[in-house]
Formats: C-alpha cells, structure tokens, sequence
C-alpha cells in the first residue's frame, strides 16, 4: 500500500502546535497500512494450503497470480472470511482517518 501523507495543509490549517498530534496519526496509520498488507499475505497462505490447495498444486514456481478481493471474500474458509473482515474494517478505517484529516493516498489504497 502505497501511500502519501500531506503535513504541510495539516500543520497550515491547525497550526505547528498539532504537529506531534499529526506525526503521531502518521505513524498509526502506517502501522494499520503495514498491517493491512500483511494480513492479505496471510488470508492468500491460508487458502492455498486447505481451500486452494489443489490449484495451488498446479502453479509452478515463480508463477504469478493477482488475486482479486472476490477470491479473497470467497475462499469458502471460515478463518480467511474473518481475515477478511478484519482487513475490510483496516481498509475502511484508514480511508475515514485518511479523509478527516485530509491525509491522501496514493497506489493500492
């Protein structure tokens, strides 16, 4: 997830004081951001060894495959669908944090 953050509308807007407030903010949505990757690498592990394994059988190393977020909504596995709210609340909280404090983004996001 790609991202970038715009301090300096932040820092016009509330004033230098709010800086280690926004910094603060910064680093909390990194961490949800890092987060949010990591789980989409584990809901995909997850899958490909009980729901998709015999398709991953098939793949051969160093093949690549996008999944998409219907595949990952619909694996069938009741851990991955719970992941998978999970990684949705992430998503949907760094786009409300992200806009309330107009904070953009760029890439995946």
């Amino acid at each position: 997830m790609s991202k970038v953050y715009n301090f300096k509308e932040f820092v016009e807007k509330y004033g230098v004081q709010n800086k280690h407030y926004m910094e603060e903010l910064y680093a909390t949505l990194k961490t949800l951001s890092d987060f949010y990757d990591n789980i989409e690498g584990h809901m995909i592990n997850l899958a490909v060894r009980d729901k998709w394994k015999e398709w991953n059988e098939t793949m051969k190393e160093g093949d690549i495959f996008n999944f998409s977020t219907d595949m990952l909504a619909n694996t069938g596995d009741k851990n991955v669908n719970n992941l998978f709210l999970l990684w949705e609340n992430i998503y949907n909280t760094i786009e409300i944090v992200s806009k309330e404090n107009k904070i953009e983004f760029e890439g995946k996001i």
